[in-house]
């Protein structure tokens, strides 16, 4: 079975234009001092009334086109790429990673980007972030952990706005959020990620002025024949999950500082397709994808009969791999890909960047404010 690797947008009813009043929800509208109704493109976002044009709107302006016009610009520019994109471009044009980053390096410094950056090692730090973020939970007893990386899952969460379950969600920073910050960043800043819903993250927070999917960035630099330096995927845990691994890496580590003992998760499936859970004692993680599963978890937790201490959660099914932004593949070839993750990257113990933890803000506390 194939899952749709692009957004199709057509026969919109409920279109306004972006100098139209704003119909639903009053307590959106802020005053200015000069007394005119202004609504935020973030609070507009979140609304669940005209959602589908604003994010017409918003397609347009987060895209390849916008890129180009900024090339001819002074400022500097940063594209930083997902794992998740790279790893599906490679599979996509049959070129090993580490030859492909080579190129696609070049490729994108021949067009006029000035920097390139890989994101395994920001997203190293989050994972460390987010289990010192389950820690806290874990003793303050405000369990389970609901994991907030996937816009998707973020975006229909908040517009629920059920009180029992935004307070559960984790408040840490994505990866491509936080990128900016570790890195130093300076000038305008793309990130390639593989889906569409990053558009709107990158739109409500700051972090990113542009993202692009992972077709895009092929549309992009479509001529890949020369090879130049790239950061290596260098990492301080390597991970069987493509997609972020935030409960492999949060259960690994809780089994390691609450009971001494080394423990590699091994997620073995459930009744219910594309959930998977993993157990160590009284610690129960699951990783749950597909927005049927999402709906039946939101169902058990708020009736109490949820079981999880952390859940990993991402709206298109089997994960990051099978994002609206990437190549388009069968669920046979998103598991292949899926076990080969691990050597794609190379193991670090001595990351510089992983010192500088405790001096980056990567509980982002206005991420659930949206």
């Amino acid at each position: 079975m194939d899952f749709s690797g692009i957004i199709k947008i057509t026969d919109l009813n409920d279109f306004l234009n972006p100098s139209e009043n704003c119909s639903v929800h009053n307590n959106m509208i802020h005053k200015s001092t000069e007394n005119t109704a202004k609504v935020s493109l973030s609070d507009c976002l979140a609304c669940s009334g005209c959602v589908t044009s604003a994010e017409t709107v918003l397609l347009s302006q987060q895209s390849v086109e916008t890129l180009h016009s900024h090339l001819s610009s002074n400022v500097p520019i940063t594209m930083s790429l997902s794992q998740q994109s790279l790893i599906s471009l490679s599979n996509h044009l049959s070129i090993p990673l580490s030859t492909l980053s080579r190129q696609i390096a070049f490729a994108l410094r021949s067009k006029g980007i000035n920097r390139v950056l890989p994101m395994t090692s920001t997203r190293d730090i989050i994972l460390e972030s987010a289990y010192q973020e389950f820690k806290q939970r874990l003793s303050n007893n405000t369990l389970p952990v609901l994991s907030s990386e996937c816009p998707g899952w973020l975006c229909f969460a908040l517009k629920k706005g059920d009180e029992k379950l935004v307070p559960l969600m984790s408040k840490c920073k994505t990866p491509m959020l936080a990128q900016r910050e570790i890195y130093s960043v300076e000038g305008f800043h793309v990130a390639v990620m593989p889906c569409y819903d990053k558009k709107l993250e990158g739109v409500m927070d700051e972090g990113v002025d542009l993202v692009l999917t992972t077709t895009e960035l092929l549309e992009f630099c479509s001529e890949l024949s020369e090879e130049s330096e790239f950061p290596e995927f260098f990492s301080s845990v390597v991970l069987k999950s493509s997609s972020l691994g935030y409960a492999e890496y949060v259960l690994n580590r809780a089994v390691k500082e609450l009971y001494g003992e080394d423990f590699t998760p091994e997620f073995r499936p459930t009744r219910r397709r594309d959930v998977i859970e993993a157990e160590y004692k009284d610690l129960r993680f699951c990783i749950a994808t597909g927005f049927q599963n999402i709906q039946n978890l939101i169902r058990e937790i708020k009736t109490g009969k949820c079981r999880y201490s952390y859940i990993e959660i991402m709206a298109c099914p089997m994960g990051c791999l099978n994002g609206g932004g990437q190549f388009r593949s069968s669920r046979e070839e998103v598991t292949r890909i899926e076990a080969e993750t691990s050597k794609f990257f190379k193991k670090s113990e001595n990351l510089e960047v992983l010192g500088n933890l405790r001096e980056l803000k990567l509980l982002n506390t206005n991420k659930l404010k949206w």
